[in-house]
């Protein structure tokens, strides 16, 4: 299994993210004063997952700018996750997936490796926090001794892990603060011809080229 890295990227995409859910400059880690205040209710694994923001990004996400910034920071991204492949050798998960963590919540379900949800090699998923994060709003992740390790990490920085081979969670998240990030995968173009593509459990869109995975260039003419 690849080694678990947190690199800076220089992408901070924040600001987007802040202007399509409709939040203050410099607020995300407060969302849950925007939703449900304070003292922050422990929701069901269905409010946690399913919140008002994950619609507002997903139906807000094609023709954002958040989308376009995004993809304008692909090829730079890509280049530190396969630094042998150029930007069009490379499948990309066409809509990143949002996450948000908040204050006594875990934002998502069991302890996992994404092979138990169809996803497979060679897929590696790059993660990218748009607050600070660290301990217990953290994700984390699974090392070769067994051991979960919290990713810190700031906006501006990506993880980029194995989460096909290593468990990775939450814990329940004990800052006060929300963590709000997005996660993506990216895989080698040539390792997506020969495999058979499963179903999605959140999307329910087939695991393949097409309809979970785009090329470069189907993204640009989004």
């Amino acid at each position: 299994m690849m080694q678990t890295r947190v690199v800076h990227c220089g992408v901070n995409l924040a600001p987007y993210v802040e202007e399509l859910l409709g939040i203050p400059r410099s607020k995300l880690n407060w969302l849950h004063n925007y939703s449900y205040g304070w003292p922050m209710p422990v929701l069901t694994r269905e409010q946690d997952s399913y919140q008002d923001w994950h619609q507002k990004f997903y139906v807000g996400w094609m023709g954002s700018a958040l989308q376009g910034h995004w993809v304008n920071s692909l090829p730079n991204i890509a280049s530190l996750v396969f630094p042998g492949l150029a930007i069009d050798e490379i499948a990309i998960q066409k809509i990143p997936c949002l996450r948000v963590h908040l204050p006594n919540n875990v934002a998502v379900g069991i302890k996992h490796k994404d092979a138990d949800f169809g996803h497979a090699e060679p897929e590696i998923n790059v993660w990218m926090p748009f607050t600070d994060a660290y301990g217990t709003n953290s994700v984390y992740i699974q090392n070769d001794d067994g051991k979960f390790n919290a990713i810190y990490a700031h906006p501006g920085d990506i993880a980029i892990f194995d989460a096909v081979n290593r468990e990775h969670c939450n814990a329940i998240n004990k800052t006060g603060f929300t963590r709000v990030s997005m996660d993506f995968r990216l895989a080698p173009l040539d390792g997506m011809y020969d495999r058979e593509a499963k179903e999605s459990i959140n999307t329910r869109s087939k695991i393949g080229l097409g309809d979970y995975f785009v090329t470069y260039a189907e993204l640009l003419n989004a």
